[in-house]
């Protein structure tokens, strides 16, 4: 049987809805093949213990630690007698004060013993599996991403409410900071999220741009052993309408109250009882209209907070049950736990919710009650005044939950459901794994991401390997990510030679089955690496850069690794034939072991032609490149003086990443002064540069750097857009010369003018027709999925 560490703070005997889950999970996760050992407190607060409610669990398999917490070293100091009183005195301002004083949590003292006893579990057990549930405490979940990430076991966090963005806790700006770092950090990191309604799952992919496949909504329930047999029915004299649970700020009956309260008296007894443990506001609100109340035969009774089979009884009892939320929007995501034991007892349910909540929309669909605006006095009333002048006249008939809908709530079902996820997460983390390496995480995410996707539905579990950046986030909501340091561009053999034993290392820890690796370093440092450990890997030569533009020291290093390394590679890919001749001229490659591909490939559904009209009538270039002169950078704004001397009104745009430590890199300030004498419009980085490919009537790349196949030229012919581009190697393979666009000699800023004049001149229905042919050529020759499928026969072929 695999074994679940499930972390949480409230747990049986405690009767909180967290404690219940948790137990529930405690009983019936064995059943689906997976023993929870669960991990907490020796005392959280919670002073009713309800062993009834959990006499089928073995509570030896509940590990229980020391915890520093202020605010039970202050109840300490008060009697045991005075736990009613203290819950009923204490103002909700006060309470979240004192919370609000801890960013993350209040109970935040608990992390330290949680690790280090969590830490002593996983080395004494084979623990397949780390599962934290969130509700309102939320340091458990950065202690199971310490811990995932230590003991590399997969990390599954459940919220039951929402964390940085819960409804009812109010932060101050450096709590908001550090609640949103976290819950990101968590996220990326976690194999698999869990919600409890479809809001919350809205929310989180919103926030965090989360696939379906991670995240995944297993909703509260209830034990269909909990509940009583026979339905207990009440005075038929007596109206009785139940609430059990908490009320927290602006979640109040006091709508209620007042419609109660403007109703003429009736001979029709009304008793609404509420059962839990209320603070101070609520007995304010029950003081202020009890007595208005009374005066129309309605009266208010209040129970403590009771055990939960007890509770179930009384519900039972009841002839409607009730529900409150405040009408605001960001309150349309909770499900209250109480709501699954009302199904549990099947009560009709009057409930006074925010328009479009999703609790009401259930409500709605399934026939499950009564529904009103929160603060809708005039439906409210209406709603009130048929139900008592149903009950009058012995209209309320008994009341039928859909036993199909009502089945899909138990707690067998719902941990059967997390089994499946349980199963699924804990099998991906046991395929063999196949490393995806790069340079940057950059280039990963974006060349690299449909490449993953496709070795995952192959069975394997791709990894990604790459130098530290600000895409890691990205990458990470999808796949592991590993950090190596890699100085790209650097000639320091002593850095190098530690990239080197890097490598080594990880890929001796990971002992993957089969190595991809892209750009120069990884295509050198990362096949030594692995040939020494007998991995076998593929490699992509993308170009090969400023190092073999001169015959120097560089290039002459260069082709000595290249010789050394090469050897142990199973695969090289080339992206075009001048590469692939260059290394079989120097001797580097002699097997049979290479293909060409085209390029890294683009995704033609991604970037495809954007059909929307121009805004305007100006006619407008574009270069998509990093900042270099090699690119042609100089080429380019040496040609836009010249046509805007021919056509002034013309534009010269420029999106790319100024290099600050590439010494070929083109200075900001030469960039600026470009701008500001109007010869370009340098528009700096863009992260999705389809809008501005798709404003442009043209894209030149001037190039003269050794390319493999430029990706910003594969993405404006998938865009339909007309190229030009120059007589270099890697990006004459784009360009058929007079069809698709013009191709112009290298380092020649006169000859890219008179491309650049003829683009101009052509009529409008001869430049479309160009734009279609780019987009044809690239769909017959560059499309992603035919760099995709060359990489899965060869890895089908390695590791058959």
């Amino acid at each position: 049987m695999k074994k679940v560490l499930i972390i949480s703070y409230y747990t049986p005997p405690q009767n909180t809805a967290s404690a219940v889950r948790t137990g529930k999970l405690m009983k019936y996760l064995p059943s689906f093949g997976w023993q929870p050992i669960i991990l907490s407190v020796k005392d959280s607060g919670i002073y009713l213990k309800d062993y009834e409610l959990f006499r089928d669990i073995d509570y030896k398999n509940i590990v229980r630690t020391n915890s520093f917490d202020p605010l039970q070293i202050i109840n300490k100091f008060k009697k045991k007698a005075d736990i009613y009183k203290n819950i009923r005195e204490t103002k909700v301002g006060l309470k979240n004060f004192v919370k609000g004083l801890f960013p993350i949590d209040d109970k935040i003292g608990w992390m330290y013993f949680c690790l280090k006893r969590a830490e002593k579990i996983i080395r004494e057990n084979k623990i397949d599996l780390i599962f934290v549930s969130l509700g309102g405490i939320n340091h458990t979940a950065i202690t199971g991403y310490k811990l995932s990430r230590k003991f590399k076991i997969p990390l599954i966090i459940e919220f039951r409410d929402l964390w940085a963005d819960h409804p009812f806790v109010n932060r101050n700006i450096f709590g908001k900071i550090i609640n949103n770092y976290w819950e990101r950090k968590v996220i990326n990191h976690a194999t698999s999220i869990i919600t409890l309604t479809q809001g919350f799952k809205k929310n989180l992919q919103e926030k965090y741009s989360l696939i379906d496949d991670k995240i995944q909504v297993i909703p509260n329930g209830f034990d269909e052993a909990d509940v009583p047999k026979k339905t207990t029915q009440s005075d038929n004299k007596v109206l009785t309408f139940t609430f059990c649970g908490n009320l927290y700020k602006d979640m109040t009956p006091e709508i209620l109250f007042r419609v109660l309260s403007s109703l003429p008296k009736n001979e029709l007894r009304i008793l609404i009882r509420f059962i839990g443990d209320f603070r101070f506001e609520f007995w304010e609100l029950k003081k202020k209209f009890e007595k208005k109340l009374n005066k129309k035969n309605v009266f208010i009774e209040v129970l403590q907070r009771m055990p939960y089979l007890q509770m179930l009884k009384e519900l039972q009892k009841s002839d409607i049950l009730l529900l409150f939320l405040p009408n605001k929007v960001k309150f349309n995501e909770i499900i209250h736990a109480k709501f699954f034991d009302y199904l549990a007892v099947q009560k009709p349910i009057l409930a006074f919710l925010p328009e479009g909540s999703e609790v009401g929309n259930i409500i709605e669909k399934e026939k499950l009650g009564y529904l009103s605006i929160s603060n809708d006095f005039k439906q409210s009333t209406d709603i009130v005044t048929q139900i008592i002048s149903d009950v009058k006249k012995n209209k309320m008939i008994d009341f039928k939950i859909s036993s199909e809908f009502r089945n899909k709530f138990t707690r067998s079902k719902i941990a059967e459901k997390l089994s499946i996820i349980f199963n699924a997460k804990t099998s991906m983390q046991r395929k063999d794994k196949i490393l995806v390496v790069s340079n940057t995480a950059w280039n990963i995410y974006n060349f690299r991401f449909n490449i993953m996707r496709e070795i995952s539905n192959l069975g394997f579990s791709p990894l990604a390997v790459a130098n530290y950046d600000s895409y890691v986030d990205e990458v990470e909501k999808e796949f592991e990510f590993h950090k190596i340091d890699i100085d790209s561009r650097g000639k320091n053999i002593i850095n190098d030679f530690k990239t080197f034993v890097q490598f080594y290392k990880l890929y001796k820890k990971l002992n993957p089955k089969l190595i991809l690796h892209f750009t120069h370093k990884p295509n050198i440092y990362g096949t030594l690496a692995a040939g020494i450990l007998k991995i076998p890997c593929v490699n992509n030569i993308a170009g090969l850069g400023e190092t073999f533009m001169k015959n120097n020291f560089v290039r002459k290093m260069a082709v000595l690794l290249y010789k050394k390394s090469q050897q142990f590679a199973e695969f090289i890919f080339f992206q075009n034939k001048d590469d692939k001749k260059l290394f079989e001229e120097l001797g580097i490659i002699k097997k049979d072991n290479i293909n060409i591909l085209p390029g890294s490939g683009i995704d033609t559904r991604k970037f495809s032609p954007q059909l929307k009209e121009k805004e305007d009538n100006i006619f407008r270039f574009l270069l998509l490149t990093r900042m270099l002169w090699t690119k042609g950078v100089a080429e380019y704004v040496e040609a836009a003086k010249k046509v805007k001397e021919i056509f002034p009104m013309v534009e010269f745009d420029i999106i790319g990443f100024v290099d600050n430590n590439n010494i070929n890199a083109v200075p900001q300030k030469t960039i600026d002064y470009w701008n500001k004498k109007g010869i370009i419009n340098f528009l700096g980085e863009q992260k999705d540069v389809r809008k501005f490919i798709g404003k442009c009537d043209c894209v030149v790349l001037p190039s003269f750097y050794r390319e493999g196949v430029p990706r910003s030229l594969l993405e404006a012919g998938s865009m339909g857009k007309p190229i030009i581009t120059t007589k270099n190697i890697g990006c004459k393979e784009v360009v058929d010369d007079g069809e698709n666009g013009y191709l112009c000699e290298i380092k020649n800023s006169y000859d890219l003018r008179n491309k650049m004049v003829k683009m101009i001149e052509l009529p409008k229905i001869e430049l479309e027709q160009m734009g279609r042919k780019s987009r044809e050529k690239i769909l017959t020759n560059f499309d992603e999925t035919i760099v995709i499928k060359k990489y899965t026969d060869v890895i089908k072929r390695i590791l058959k």
